[in-house]
């Protein structure tokens, strides 16, 4: 056992070094062919800036009829395409349609985070297989299993459950004496409300639309034990499509279909944006996520296709506009996530993902065999449409939760996954047949 062990420890020093040369080695190849393509494509963006520049040039001296000018500018035009490669695997020229095309750059960056993340899952589960080492348990000492039931119940509420998000953080936060969130005491000693009358927040919490009734809609907070806590004050007359919050600024946006409604956790209202604020005859809203400073809404056209806007969350004006090429329909239940510079837009039949700069599409995978799906990897890219649930650790960032080796659940229309701050256990909420759903996972 002696030899044994020293041999391990031997063995690990080499495996590890060998990792480490391995992850180096990676990490200089692919950033080698990323800039490779980066060179390339900034070269022929270069050379189509000179062309755009001078036939902007030649046009001016076609319209002043001076012919010896715009032959000149031909001619350095001329030059300048010459050097332009314009039928590589980057550029592409449609000289039918006098257009240029240019290849969608893959998510990259969600295919490493993948691999940091399944690397540190793996080392983990090694450590507990030491750390847990007992020749007196009875059961085998087997490799961690992933088959976990979870334990599953509806949350009691009274009306029904149309769409949640995620408080990350309560802190600031209390409750009155009806249940309604306030703002608790500052460490100045200024408050809103006497300490004796407020009641303690959770840590975190799930934001719910309820609908009451045809005319009341409200946002209620359910606990992670799955019980109601409390209530954003106010009330809504408009059925809400989704929301988000943004636990940084403290700020609640409220979607509903012809105008978004910005409230701080007090309910009390900021500011809205309208369809015609928006422009490009915009129908209704669908759906929203947000990052740390942009709020995206996948909003509808009269003509049935989607449209995706990009708003500052501290101006409301809409920075960004995308209609992707690819993706003709919104679908009868679309959500859209966002997670480094990358939006994931579900529309029930495929997930598109977009690059939020560019807006071009750089994948389509087909979702009507869900099962299949590679849930870790979705999730790893922020896509909060997919009820898979993972073991051991979790990072969170803009309330995007981030995952290691994922265990394959159903999913349904709208979910948000959490862990529990033990490690050992996981916590999903969704909404499905008009009620909201509890799952725990146990480990």
């Amino acid at each position: 056992m002696q030899q044994r062990l020293a041999s391990d420890m031997e063995l690990l020093c080499d495996t590890f070094q060998d990792l480490r040369d391995s992850f180096e080695k990676c990490q200089a190849e692919l950033t080698e062919a990323v800039s490779e393509h980066y060179e390339k494509v900034s070269e022929s963006l270069a050379t189509l800036a000179v062309v755009d520049d001078l036939e902007t040039e030649f046009r001016t001296a076609k319209n002043e009829s001076d012919l010896r000018q715009a032959f000149l500018i031909t001619e350095n035009m001329d030059k300048s395409l010459e050097s332009l490669e314009l039928n590589s695997e980057l550029v592409c020229m449609n000289e039918g349609k006098t257009e240029v095309t240019m290849a969608a750059f893959p998510d990259v960056n969600s295919m490493v985070k993948n691999l940091q993340m399944s690397f540190e899952m793996s080392l983990q589960l090694a450590q507990k297989l030491v750390k847990s080492l007992d020749i007196r348990a009875c059961k085998s000492q087997g490799g961690p299993s992933t088959d976990v039931v979870p334990k599953q119940n509806n949350v009691q509420l009274i009306g029904t459950p149309s769409c949640l998000t995620v408080w990350n953080s309560t802190e600031g936060f209390a409750l009155d004496g009806s249940g309604s969130i306030v703002k608790a005491k500052t460490a100045s000693g200024h408050q809103v409300t006497q300490v004796s009358e407020t009641r303690q927040l959770p840590p975190k919490s799930i934001l719910v639309a309820v609908d009451r009734s045809a005319s009341e809609k409200n946002v209620v907070l359910v606990s992670f034990d799955s019980e109601e806590v409390g209530k954003v004050p106010g009330s809504w007359d408009q059925p809400i499509r989704d929301l988000h919050c943004d636990t940084k600024l403290q700020l609640l946006f409220i979607a509903q279909d012809r105008q978004l409604i910005i409230a701080d956790m007090c309910g009390v209202e900021q500011s809205r944006v309208g369809i015609s604020d928006l422009q490009d005859d915009v129908q209704k809203l669908r759906c929203i996520a947000g990052d740390s400073d942009k709020l995206f809404i996948l909003a509808e056209r009269a003509d049935g296709k989607p449209v995706i806007f990009g708003l500052s969350k501290k101006s409301n004006e809409v920075q960004l506009k995308l209609a992707v090429t690819g993706i003709d329909k919104a679908g009868a239940r679309p959500r859209i996530s966002v997670r480094d510079r990358m939006l994931f837009i579900d529309d029930g039949e495929k997930l598109h993902t977009v690059c939020s700069i560019t807006g071009m599409l750089l994948a389509s995978n087909s979702v009507q065999d869900k099962g299949k799906f590679d849930l870790n990897a979705e999730l790893l890219r922020g896509n909060r449409n997919m009820a898979a649930l993972v073991a051991q650790q979790v990072s969170s960032g803009f309330g995007t939760p981030y995952f290691g080796a994922a265990i394959k659940v159903p999913f349904t229309d709208d979910s948000v996954i959490e862990f529990s701050t033990d490690g050992k256990r996981c916590v999903a909420f969704d909404v499905a047949n008009n009620s909201l759903r509890q799952r725990v996972f146990e480990f």
